[in-house]
């Protein structure tokens, strides 16, 4: 298998400031047009105004130009999570949780597209095991829920069920409708209100 490419971000101001560049005018290519089939480095170095040889330096593939965006819309997603109360209830948690996601993809229609697009698959799985480190952190901290491997597995498999939910709604309607939402809910609840009940069983 090849060896993925990956982004190479700068250190020196000038490299820097061309960076952004490159980065702000990709996302305004993607929020134009709501999809990250057409991106090309070589439209996103002419938007830019910067010479392809120096795009190509810091972005070998486009893959690597959409994984920097996806991995910086990330880090803004987890910015946005509110700082949760120990003592609430899981269930309420992980509403809450999902709640604000759609809030933040609402008011940030790139990072909507980055998640969700069919062609961020790759940086949607690694992004969830992320994800579901957090989900399971809350868990334990501020739901009191027991520590247990299999739990920690099972919210991965949690964060990529409401991201298959939420994707469907995407490529359907172009954004996440309130009656997927619900669906996305419920299917991660029941989910681990199952794994939860049966490690339960096991103690």
């Amino acid at each position: 298998m090849a060896a993925k490419k990956i982004s190479r971000p700068p250190e020196r101001k000038p490299g820097i400031a061309r960076y952004e560049k490159i980065l702000a005018a990709a996302g305004d290519m993607i929020a134009e047009t709501q999809s990250l089939e057409f991106l090309t480095l070589r439209d996103v170095a002419r938007r830019a105004g910067v010479p392809r040889v120096s795009l190509y330096y810091f972005f070998p593939s486009i893959e690597a130009l959409i994984d920097a965006l996806y991995q910086r819309g990330l880090e803004k997603l987890m910015a946005a999570m509110p700082d949760f109360a120990p003592g609430d209830d899981w269930r309420l948690l992980m509403t809450a949780l999902m709640d604000r996601t759609l809030i933040f993809y609402q008011k940030s229609p790139v990072e909507m597209v980055l998640s969700l697009s069919p062609k961020s698959l790759v940086s949607t799985n690694v992004a969830n095991q992320q994800v579901g480190r957090e989900i399971y952190n809350l868990l334990v901290t501020r739901a009191g829920v027991p520590k247990s491997r299999k739990l920690a597995r099972a919210c991965e498999v949690a964060a990529e069920i409401a991201d298959a939910v939420w994707r469907k709604a995407f490529i359907e309607h172009g954004k996440i409708t309130p009656s997927y939402h619900e669906h996305a809910k419920g299917a991660v609840i029941r989910y681990l209100d199952g794994v939860l009940d049966e490690l339960a069983t096991q103690r």
